[in-house]
C-alpha cells in the first residue's frame, strides 16, 4: 500500500486573530482575520490514507513560517 503525500503551493492567508463571520445566515461560517497577510505559494501537503501526518506537518509549516516554532529545550542549550 503506497502513501502518496503530495506537496502544493496554494495561496494562503495567514492572518492575525481570525474568527467566524457571522454577518450572513450561511450553512458555512467564513473564517476572517482582523489583519489579512496573504502569502503566495505557501506549500501544504495534502494526502488521502495520512491525514493525522500532514495536518501536523502544515501546522509546524505554519508556525515556522510565523516563528512561533520554538525547538525542544535541550537543543536550545547550546
Amino acid at each position: 500500500m503506497a502513501f502518496l503525500v503530495v506537496m502544493k503551493r496554494l495561496n494562503v492567508n495567514m492572518g492575525d486573530l481570525p474568527y467566524f463571520d457571522n454577518s450572513d445566515a450561511k450553512p458555512l461560517r467564513e473564517i476572517v482575520f482582523h489583519h489579512d497577510r496573504e502569502v503566495e505559494k505557501f506549500p501544504r501537503l495534502h494526502s488521502l490514507t495520512r491525514i493525522e501526518d500532514v495536518l501536523e506537518m502544515n501546522l509546524f509549516l505554519e508556525h515556522r513560517f510565523k516563528g512561533i516554532f520554538m525547538p525542544p529545550n535541550f537543543l536550545r542549550q547550546v
